[in-house]
């Protein structure tokens, strides 16, 4: 039943960010009630929304059964930016999330598809060679103040309470949309450094 329910939150919070951004894009303001309001209640009832006789949440999940808590996190972490200016991660949170993802989605799905000889999926299914690294991990960040550490903390606490269909732990930490995302925000961010390494020249000031 938990998993069936929380099947509705990433469609319900991934709705409400791309309505919201079409809201910003279009000059209305959603920060004030009335805009809080139409992006809170529009995406409940599209996800409730009937297709084939299920919901559309539902019906989403047929293409991918699993969405990630990391990518839950993240669309929280958007949501709240947009509507009310909160930030739940910082840049270094972010980077690591985006690196950490991207790093794991390649290492996993090609491996999974056999066009490896070694496959680390299998170690999702309650694997201390996964659990114990993922432990430190996740207390070693906290200590050093990087959010990232409690996005990993949600990730193995939804994993204990069975909040997705899946058994495997690997699909509490990272799904095929994450890593497209995590995919982008790396580029971007290598662009950024590439551009700081090398300013545009000022033009000439002819006298």
């Amino acid at each position: 039943m938990e998993a069936y329910l929380f099947s509705f939150v990433v469609p319900y919070l991934a709705a409400a960010v791309g309505i919201g951004a079409l809201l910003r894009l279009a000059g209305i303001e959603i920060s004030k009630r009335p805009g809080k309001l139409f992006v809170a209640a529009v995406p409940l009832i599209l996800v409730l929304l009937p297709v084939k006789q299920v919901p559309l949440a539902r019906f989403v999940a047929g293409f991918n059964a699993n969405f990630s808590i990391t990518l839950s996190a993240l669309l929280l972490y958007f949501l709240l930016r947009q509507i009310q200016g909160i930030r739940l991660f910082d840049r270094r949170a972010l980077r690591t999330i985006s690196m950490s993802g991207l790093v794991v989605g390649l290492c996993l799905y090609p491996c999974s598809m056999n066009l490896a000889p070694f496959d680390p999926y299998r170690f999702g299914w309650g694997s201390v060679f996964l659990l114990a690294p993922l432990f430190v991990l996740t207390i070693w960040l906290i200590l050093r103040g990087n959010r990232a550490g409690f996005v990993l903390a949600a990730a193995v606490a939804a994993y204990g309470l069975k909040l997705l269909e899946s058994d495997n732990l690997w699909d509490y930490l990272v799904d095929p949309f994450l890593v497209v995302w995590c995919l982008i925000a790396s580029m971007a961010e290598c662009f950024s450094r590439l551009r700081s390494l090398f300013p545009p020249r000022a033009a000439g000031i002819k006298v």
